[in-house]
């Protein structure tokens, strides 16, 4: 009995799933219904985002790219995916810093922020100062609520 590896079922999972999504006649689609999609896609996509994140974490800290020589994380990824190297870099750094902030990090893994908002906490920058999360009154830095949404 032949036993699939799960890591390929889930990768295998996403790409079908992506395909399904590329495949949408959004002019079939209502107002309301595209607007939905669109506030989930953001979702799921931060939510895809932090999974890569937290993966390319433990790769790096294991410097599972050095084996074949590379330089760097990034060198290697830049290689390997045709991405650019100084976007590959600021994801490694933030993979490196969100392994000591639990927290943010599972505030990106549910899609509550964007990686963008986490990279800003990693640095020590409120996140607002991209006009996302602003602190309650009353708490400034400690909870903070969307932009805009009371």
């Amino acid at each position: 009995m032949l036993v699939a590896d799960p890591m390929e079922c889930l990768v295998t999972t996403l790409r079908e799933a992506v395909d399904g999504l590329q495949s949408i006649d959004a002019d079939g689609l209502s107002d309301v219904e595209l607007s939905g999609l669109l506030v989930d896609l953001h979702t799921q996509s931060a939510r895809l985002g932090a999974a890569r994140v937290e993966l390319t974490g433990a790769w790096d800290a294991r410097r599972a790219w050095s084996t074949d020589g590379a330089k760097s994380a990034a060198a290697w990824l830049a290689h390997r995916t045709h991405q650019p190297r100084a976007a590959l870099n600021g994801e490694v750094r933030l993979a490196r810093r969100l392994r000591t902030m639990p927290v943010t990090a599972a505030a990106l893994a549910e899609g509550d922020i964007s990686a963008e908002h986490a990279d800003r906490l990693s640095k020590g920058q409120p996140a607002w100062a991209g006009g996302g999360l602003r602190p309650r009154r009353g708490d400034p830095g400690r909870s903070c609520h969307r932009a805009g949404l009371g």
